[in-house]
């Protein structure tokens, strides 16, 4: 019988923590990969809302250009024509969420100063 010299397994091992450095790196690299998608989809998104709200803000200022005197907009009943109802009120989103204006913009409704008002 052949006796088993203390090299015998060593090759089992070297290749097993290789085995364990492969998997710790590619699943670094899984979640890597998971977590940029993520920040691209963030990115995406955040850059379609501003490009969204420019645009509403560049009609709402088509519709003001049009008005020869701002000054008593606040209290008339004046609107845009970029309008979805009264302003004021709950609105549901196109994710199905709901909000309400009123509440959104009950902090600069209130205080002292002019009274402001949605107007689109």
């Amino acid at each position: 019988m052949r006796r088993l010299c203390r090299a015998d397994g060593a090759a089992l091992l070297v290749a097993l923590m290789a085995l364990m450095l492969m998997m710790a790196l590619g699943t670094a690299l899984v979640l890597t990969t998971i977590t940029e998608t993520r920040i691209a989809s963030s990115y995406g998104a955040g850059i379609e809302a501003f490009y969204a709200a420019d645009a509403a803000i560049e009609r709402a200022l088509a519709d003001l250009r049009t008005t020869p005197d701002w000054g008593g907009l606040p209290a008339s009943a004046a609107t845009s024509t970029f309008v979805d109802g009264p302003p004021g009120g709950a609105r549901t989103l196109a994710d199905g969420t709901t909000i309400d204006l009123t509440d959104a913009t009950s902090m600069v409704r209130s205080g002292e100063g002019p009274r402001w008002r949605l107007f689109a």
